[in-house]
């Protein structure tokens, strides 16, 4: 299972794979990456805000019991909501905290989730990946 740093190394992948469709006009696929870059980074911030180095570790390995390794596996969601308030930036997004709630106001505005892997070429990316 991937560790907080394996995390981090993704999501600075992605969004390097994500500028890379974006300077080619491939914007959609750039989207689609961009959003997988912040769902990766608030799974990190996951991880440091429950001081655990893998989120979605084996129970036996990681001496868990079975109804913790649980609980923690309901976190394999794509919801970048549901994962901010888990990464603990939920308070500081209320407190309107500048850096993270001008970043959350753009993402918010992007409506990114994972369905947007099935919208068609050259349709209205944004209006297309609500569903």
């Amino acid at each position: 299972m991937p560790t907080r740093t394996d995390l981090q190394n993704l999501a600075l992948l992605r969004i390097k794979e994500a500028q890379t469709l974006l300077d080619n006009d491939l914007s959609e696929g750039a989207f689609y990456l961009a959003g997988y870059t912040i769902e990766l980074s608030l799974k990190s911030a996951i991880c440091k805000n429950f001081e655990i180095d893998e989120l979605f570790q084996d129970p036996e390995s990681a001496n868990k019991t079975k109804e913790i390794s649980e609980a923690f596996n309901k976190l394999k969601v794509h919801d970048l909501n549901t994962l901010i308030v888990f990464a603990g930036l939920y308070q500081k997004l209320k407190d309107k905290n500048e850096q993270i709630f001008e970043s959350w106001s753009i993402i918010g505005q992007m409506k990114w989730n994972e369905n947007c892997r099935y919208v068609p070429i050259g349709t209205n990316m944004e209006a297309r990946c609500c569903y």
